[in-house]
């Protein structure tokens, strides 16, 4: 009986061991992600376009977060056709690859390139045009963008930021590459469910539908995320990245104040923008919903990456 109750005594000890390391482990997370906070802050603070390349591209990164393990990149054909797909060590090598009998996603043989500082650095050399696909497999996202284009995308795009402006919701707007279209990006400094990102979404284009009867939105192509839930089999909808430097050039892929010009000081721009908490979401959308007949509209197109924003 006494070595029964030294075994229990023993296990006790074990198991508030195993409370106090567990404590220990969380408090060190949150540790952890607070000093992630502060460095970003501290590299966004008097951040402007004369910072070295290597801080501008960590900034780039820590916005335009997307899966980590993989991204697309654009082509263009001899025959004047353009797509994006997946970027892959073993594109087009003889009996690895099987394109395009079969897609990459069903591919047995792909060695996905990651988005990795190298990837950023060309993109925004203008060496290859990237983007990244914003639905994390796990359901999750770091950004939410809302893709506007046609004739009328400037005015309705405007009026999709004063709504977000009414909320003092942060947010940055982009000319696309095509200069016919723009898109205006929301991000999170956590992940935050896809689904609520996309109900922020939706209910600040209700909102916007609620303030200004007289635009027809038309011109509203989806959300990125563009699904709730990873399709089977795929990766979800990418999002072209802004920046890139040949639109560059032509004051495209770039981001833009109220009046439709281009930031003289892009980085200072991007490196002011506050992410959302995901406490503040979870506000912002009990706000909206109070206050507006927000109706949680289906807009999501599951098939993989049929079509695309530029």
């Amino acid at each position: 009986m006494d070595e029964r109750k030294q075994i229990v005594h023993q296990l006790n000890k074990i198991d508030k061991k195993l409370s106090q390391i567990k404590a220990e482990q969380e408090s060190l997370l949150i540790e952890r992600q607070q000093l992630l906070q502060l460095d970003e802050q501290l590299l966004a603070n008097n951040f402007n376009q004369y910072a070295p390349v290597e801080d501008k591209i960590e900034l780039f990164l820590s916005y335009f977060k997307g899966r980590s393990d993989i991204y697309p990149f654009r082509w263009e054909s001899k025959n004047g056709r353009s797509g994006y797909s997946p970027a892959c060590w073993n594109e087009w090598q003889p009996k690895i690859c099987n394109k395009p009998k079969v897609s990459c996603s069903d591919c047995n043989n792909h060695n996905f390139k990651i988005p990795d500082k190298k990837a950023i650095f060309e993109h925004l050399k203008g060496i290859k045009t990237i983007g990244v696909y914003p639905l994390l497999t796990d359901n999750t996202t770091y950004i939410l963008a809302a893709d506007f284009d046609k004739a009328d995308w400037f005015e309705t795009i405007i009026a999709f930021a004063t709504s977000c402006e009414a909320l003092n919701i942060p947010y940055i707007l982009e000319r696309s590459r095509s200069d016919n279209g723009g898109h205006i990006w929301i991000f999170f400094s956590h992940p935050v469910q896809a689904s609520d990102a996309r109900k922020l979404g939706n209910a600040l284009l209700n909102k916007t539908m609620e303030l200004y009867p007289s635009l027809s939105f038309d011109c509203f192509d989806r959300l990125f995320p563009n699904q709730d839930i990873m399709p089977e089999g795929g990766f979800g909808n990418l999002i072209a990245l802004p920046l890139q430097f040949s639109p560059r050039q032509l004051g495209n892929s770039v981001f833009i104040d109220k009046e439709g010009l281009p930031y003289s000081d892009q980085w200072s721009k991007l490196a002011f923008i506050e992410k959302l908490s995901p406490a503040q979401l979870s506000q912002y959308l009990t706000e909206l919903i109070k206050t507006s007949s927000f109706i949680d509209d289906a807009t999501s197109d599951d098939s993989n990456n049929k079509r695309l924003a530029a």
